[in-house]
């Protein structure tokens, strides 16, 4: 299986401006950036990496809780993307992971124990090994 995401760059550098194209709705993403980063049109690159992180470490979180036999309700997750200058000039210097999730009849060391495991797993999180990844999972309600 193939999934899209592209961008296109309109104008010249850095007064133009981007474009995400998403294999999805356009509706179901505000996807426009800038070199400046303006929230008001949108995201950019750095966010949309974020996205896509959280959104495939909360998928592999959820199938490694129910394929334990837990009951998930829930599986929210965000990544804080930190760009700055690095060593090796400017780039992402590192991403916070941050997971809550309301699962049922589990105790917080074994949440702990897969929520790890799902981290080890998630596919677009081992395509970002070159970036310290930091893991940071909450249990919330419907616990143990």
């Amino acid at each position: 299986m193939v999934r899209v995401g592209s961008a296109k760059w309109l104008g010249k550098y850095p007064a133009g401006q981007g474009q995400f194209i998403l294999d999805a709705d356009p509706q179901e993403a505000k996807n426009a950036f800038t070199v400046e980063y303006d929230h008001s049109l949108g995201s950019n690159p750095e966010a949309m990496l974020g996205a896509a992180q959280s959104g495939c470490y909360s998928l592999v979180l959820s199938m490694i809780l129910s394929k334990a036999g837990y009951d998930v309700e829930e599986v929210d997750t965000h990544a804080e993307v930190a760009v700055g200058n690095g060593p090796d000039g400017y780039g992402i210097l590192g991403i916070k992971l941050i997971t809550k999730a309301s699962v049922e009849g589990i105790d917080d060391s074994e949440f702990q124990k897969h929520a790890v495991d799902a981290k080890n797993t998630c596919f677009v999180c081992k395509a970002l090994a070159a970036v310290d990844i930091e893991l940071e999972a909450h249990l919330m309600g419907k616990s143990g």
